[in-house]
């Protein structure tokens, strides 16, 4: 080979095609392999065919989109040229043989004509041929876009661009209908986000007729009907691709823009919300996001940069006038956090699209409510209800990018009152808690502790049963002086009550 080439492979369970791939580039310099973590011997055949080429590199990364993790890639490698190739494609002999006598220039950007296998057969109509793919480039020259999904090799002004007509990449494009199905579901949701990312509109009739146009163009004007049963079921698919892109494009156009979330609970309900409140920033950006609270709530949440506004109530509004203050900030989605009789019929008088709550004998009936489906509430944590009820936005959305928000990062900072800040700390002195591996508070007296049937005697048996077998941590009763109930002193030194 005149020049050495590093290529590139992006694998995510490949087992059925990775070895072959990886046979037809073992002339190459160098060989770099990015998975997205597979879950299948992907990784296994991989590491069998490094035991006899040494010079595969294998790497892990999370999906961060097609066209940043082909750059991610290209990072890795050594060389200057790139060849890059899917897992599921396979270098010919001929075009591996073209490649070793090619006088590389730096501004040469190089095609290869793929040859795009259904079952075997290799189907030169639908749109699949000819089918040129741009894979062969100088790092230092161009790179990938960074599509989430269908990304290419960005083509500077200058660049020398040559099409090697006669040297084949074969394309296991798919080996049946169910296999192509799953794919065409997750392209066309990547595809529909794209697309929206970047301001694109588009209504239901137009994505039907998307559908059938694809499919006159494929089947009749690019030949798929002289390839029978295949050539229908291709160009069927390609047109439900088209469909389907558009339709997921118009769901997200309907995606909300102001998202109000009602939370007006205590100390603890709040914060277990605080997740909830960031995911809906996360996964809707373009929306405003305003959460309406009570003065507890204002306190804890007020420096949080992904809440836009904060209501207050009893300063920006009264809570009768819920439905107003509503529609007065253009509320289109409304998550209600707590789902009491009274708080539902307000909300019902409102011009919100859409109002997400747990189910109620009030919100049952009504169209614009939307309830959490096949998960009993008693059951779930409240910091993972309140993530149920942010889902139920858009749960395909929620679903596909939920498991990217990264928590691990999250610069959280709660505000606390300086007074309260040391009443604890002197408490908590007072308790000497600084020789306890960890501290837990016990709250008996919560809105939601009737829901589980133990008395304040249970909960008093409970912590001594706990006190004695964890003596390395320290256990606290959060008490208040509504509550009506005067502890007794515990025997038990790592028992304390804060009131």
């Amino acid at each position: 080979m005149k020049q050495k080439i590093s290529v590139t492979i992006l694998v995510k369970n490949a087992e059925a095609s990775i070895k072959e791939c990886l046979e037809a580039l073992s002339d190459f310099d160098e060989i770099i392999l990015l998975d997205n973590f597979s879950d299948d011997k992907t990784l296994k055949i991989a590491k069998e065919f490094g035991q006899n080429y040494e010079n595969l590199k294998i790497f892990q990364s999370e999906f961060l989109g097609f066209g940043k993790l082909k750059n991610l890639a290209i990072s890795y490698a050594k060389n200057e040229w790139i060849l890059s190739i899917d897992s599921d494609e396979i270098l010919e002999k001929e075009a591996l043989e073209k490649i070793k006598n090619l006088n590389l220039e730096a501004n040469q950007i190089y095609a290869f004509s793929r040859k795009n296998l259904y079952d075997g057969e290799w189907i030169k109509a639908c749109g699949w041929y000819p089918d040129f793919v741009w894979r062969l480039f100088n790092k230092n020259f161009t790179r990938f876009n960074e599509n989430l999904v269908h990304e290419s090799v960005i083509i500077p002004e200058n660049a020398k661009k040559i099409y090697l007509k006669e040297c084949f990449i074969k394309h296991y494009a798919f080996s049946d209908i169910a296999s192509i199905i799953a794919k065409m579901n997750r392209y066309t949701s990547f595809s529909a986000l794209e697309k929206f990312e970047k301001g694109r509109k588009t209504s239901f009739l137009a994505a039907i007729f998307r559908f059938f146009l694809t499919f006159f163009k494929d089947y009749f004007l690019r030949k798929g009907v002289c390839y029978g049963y295949k050539g229908f079921v291709v160009a069927l698919l390609n047109a439900e691709g088209a469909f389907y892109r558009y339709a997921k494009l118009y769901e997200l156009c309907k995606s909300p823009k102001i998202i109000a979330f009602d939370r007006r609970l205590g100390v603890g309900d709040i914060i277990s919300s605080i997740p909830a409140f960031y995911a809906v920033k996360a996964l809707f950006k373009e929306a405003k996001f305003i959460l309406i609270t009570n003065k507890t709530g204002l306190d804890l949440c007020q420096n949080f940069e992904f809440i836009d506004k904060i209501l207050v109530e009893d300063e920006d509004f009264k809570a009768k006038d819920f439905a107003k203050i509503l529609d007065e900030n253009h509320v289109d989605t409304l998550i209600l956090g707590h789902r009491t009789s009274k708080i539902i019929k307000l909300a019902k008088k409102s011009k919100a699209r859409k109002i997400i709550t747990w189910r109620h004998i009030h919100s049952i009936f009504s169209p614009r409510f939307t309830h959490p489906k096949h998960i009993k509430r008693l059951e779930r944590l409240e910091i993972l209800r309140c993530l149920d009820l942010v889902r139920m936005i858009n749960p395909a959305k929620f679903d596909m990018n939920f498991p990217q928000i990264n928590f691990k990062n999250w610069d959280l900072k709660i505000k606390t009152n300086p007074k309260n800040k040391a009443f604890v700390d002197e408490f908590l002195k007072s308790c000497e808690a600084e020789k306890y591996d960890k501290i837990i508070a016990l709250s008996p007296f919560g809105l939601s502790s009737a829901n589980y049937n133990l008395k304040i005697k249970d909960w008093i048996i409970l912590a001594k049963t706990l006190a004695g077998e964890f003596r390395q941590h320290l256990f606290v009763f959060m008490n208040f002086k509504k509550s009506g109930y005067e502890f007794e002193i515990f025997s038990e030194e790592n028992i304390k009550v804060f009131k």
